[in-house]
């Protein structure tokens, strides 16, 4: 037995080594995922809050542009100019030169441009840019020069909805007064290059096409490059591709994680105001990549620590509870040795007891003798068989507790199944117990209903034994003048028609059982 313990001490010691190796895996391998999940939380919401600042920028700075047109129009009210003349040309001219514009014309409601100074130019994607101007609205936009150069373009509404706009050359009147800037400016202002923040950001309309762009790429649409140059977890290029372009259409903000050869980087994208276009902001995981990878380094080598501290505490209380295991063993041989004795103390009970069982045994055949000798003599004879069934009660009391403990011992008990009549087994009863009840002062019932059959099959003795036992403990805490009654009942037993389920209910009106007392009735004391 002491080698089996042993074994299952080591091998329960390695099941615990092998538990705390793949615990402290998960554990890591968990708090990697999470740490990479709160890294692009952070991130999230680092670069909403950066796209919102540089969207408020470039509201700042196309507003200050277009209060510039708008400074130009308060100067050279349109109603103040009747045709469209040297005067009207130079005064407007100045006016754009001394607020640093590179480029004025005058837009007619079919998108026809006068040039009043700079270089005739194209708008791109010209059609939403006019139909907000012709509604009164402001807007921003992008065109190209004949030279070639781009511009940014800022067009104010001079023709909606009351008063007329300029003339024109054709001897119409404009709808808007369209000044522009080089595109280096808005670059400039925004500072959309990568710095400090990490990020640097992209400028592209609706159609992905880039207005400005800040990083070494190569293609013209910013769609295209996410199609040929960019992967995504989970989803294909182009179903990205697809819930940008609806988050677009929709004027809602979009954003996710990418990688573009091999680096991964935080995508946001969100609607510049007045304007067509969209300011998409790109963050580089690779610092955070970094203070990724040293947190869960960090993280590792502090888990390992604290793993190496928790193994030499379970070794530490393996090799305690290994020692006292020892000894535990030891103690229960000790205790084995210990019954062992006892088990011939037992024994040896029992052979001193056959000595007690000789003076009863004696007494009746000396008294059985003297009995048969002096049988004329009636008041002698009494005398012996008096004497004889006391010392017979005495001896069958020696033989019960021989009896018994052999049985209890042996951890067996045999039952003696005979037919019995459950009429004579209650009067039986009656019998006994009614003197003590008498003297006592109780009354004592029976109540028998339900009766399917008399006789019955069982072992007598246990059953007397059970019944007296109960009555007595009836007897002894049911107080003078108290109810004691036995109720006899019968049922179907579910094993069938051969069987019978008797019911016996002992009641009295004595002290009764607590709840703690009732769970301990079949302790043995």
């Amino acid at each position: 037995m002491k080698k089996k313990t042993m074994r299952f001490l080591w091998i329960s010691l390695a099941c615990v080594l092998v538990l705390g190796v793949g615990v402290f895996t998960w554990i890591n391998t968990y708090m990697l995922r999470e740490s990479r999940r709160a890294i692009n939380e952070v991130g999230e919401i680092y670069m909403a809050e950066m796209n919102r600042q540089m969207r408020l920028h470039f509201r700042s700075i196309t507003d200050l542009c277009l209060s510039q047109v708008e400074g130009i129009v308060w100067r050279t009210p349109p109603d103040s100019v009747q045709e469209y003349g040297e005067e009207m040309l130079e005064e407007l001219a100045v006016s754009a030169e001394i607020r640093g514009f590179s480029h004025l014309s005058i837009y007619s409601t079919q998108g026809e441009f006068n040039v009043i100074y700079g270089e005739p130019l194209t708008i791109v994607n010209g059609d939403p840019f006019l139909q907000s101007l012709n509604q009164g609205e402001k807007k921003v936009t992008v065109g190209r020069t004949a030279s070639g150069a781009w511009l940014l373009l800022f067009g104010v509404s001079v023709g909606y909805p009351e008063s007329e706009g300029y003339p024109m050359q054709d001897g119409s009147r404009c709808t808007a007064l369209v000044a522009g800037l080089p595109m280096e400016y808005l670059n400039e202002t925004m500072d959309l290059k990568m710095d400090e923040a990490m990020i640097y950001s992209h400028i592209i309309s609706k159609e992905g096409w880039f207005v400005v762009r800040n990083a070494d790429i190569e293609e013209d649409n910013y769609y295209d490059r996410i199609v040929n140059r960019c992967t995504f977890e989970g989803q294909t290029a182009q179903e990205a591709l697809n819930d940008l372009k609806s988050a677009v259409s929709a004027g809602k903000e979009y954003t996710t994680v990418l990688t573009v050869d091999g680096e991964q980087r935080h995508l946001y994208c969100s609607p510049l105001p007045d304007s067509e276009w969209y300011l998409v902001t790109v963050m580089p995981h690779g610092i955070l990549d970094e203070t990724v990878a040293r947190l869960g380094t960090q993280r590792v080598n502090t888990a390992l620590g604290g793993g190496l501290v928790i193994l030499a505490a379970l070794l530490t209380v393996f090799f305690l509870y290994f020692r006292m295991t020892q000894r535990q063993l030891t103690a229960l041989e000790k205790a084995q040795r210990e019954a062992e004795r006892a088990n011939q103390a037992k024994s040896e009970f029992l052979s001193n007891m056959s000595h007690d069982i000789r003076t009863p045994m004696n007494a009746i055949v000396g008294m059985t003798a003297i009995a048969a000798a002096n049988i004329s003599k009636p008041e002698q004879v009494q005398d012996c068989l008096r004497k004889i069934s006391l010392s017979s009660k005495h001896l069958l009391g020696l033989i019960n507790d021989v009896l018994d403990m052999s049985k209890i011992e042996s951890g067996k008990l045999t039952l003696n199944v005979d037919r019995l009549s459950l009429r004579e087994a209650m009067e039986s009863i009656v019998s006994i117990v009614q003197p003590q009840v008498k003297a006592k002062g109780q009354s004592f019932d029976i109540f028998i209903r339900d009766i399917q059959t008399e006789q019955v099959r069982c072992d007598g003795l246990r059953l007397n034994q059970v019944l007296l036992n109960l009555l007595s403990n009836a007897l002894k805490f049911t107080p003078e003048g108290g109810t004691i009654s036995v109720t006899l009942t019968q049922e179907d037993s579910p094993r069938g028609g051969d069987y019978v389920r008797t019911h016996f209910w002992v009641e009295d009106t004595g002290i009764g059982m607590s709840p703690e007392f009732q769970k301990r009735i079949f302790d043995s004391f």
